[in-house]
């Protein structure tokens, strides 16, 4: 046995019970940590977020994109996707013309509504 600050006798049952804590909260703490850094989204995409809001601030979202080409090229939109061009947000549309049945693809710049 040994003894406290106190003085009191504290047997190895008791050692151990504080040990087993000490260990398991720091094995929490641990899990805890590794969630949190799961969790967290990166530099890059918290940046394409930031330059993704810009856009619809100040430009196209990408709905308002559709609708302009497919009334500029009279044609429906098949696929869109949203892509970054030298930190800018561009849409890239395939079309399919309703005269002729082509498929062509069409770049949309989400800032200034520049279709290429």
């Amino acid at each position: 046995m040994h003894r406290d600050t106190t003085g009191q006798r504290v047997g190895r049952s008791c050692r151990s019970l504080v040990t087993a804590t000490i260990v398991m909260l720091a094995s929490a703490d641990a899990a805890s940590h590794a969630l949190a850094r799961e969790s967290m989204p990166s530099i890059a995409s918290f940046a394409a977020s930031e330059a993704d809001a810009a856009a619809r601030r100040e430009g196209l979202s990408l709905d308002e994109a559709i609708d302009r080409a497919q009334k500029r090229f009279r044609a429906r939109v098949v696929r869109a996707e949203q892509t970054h061009q030298d930190g800018r947000v561009v849409y890239v549309l395939r079309l399919l013309s309703d005269e002729d049945g082509r498929v062509f693809t069409v770049s949309v710049d989400a800032a200034t509504g520049t279709m290429q």
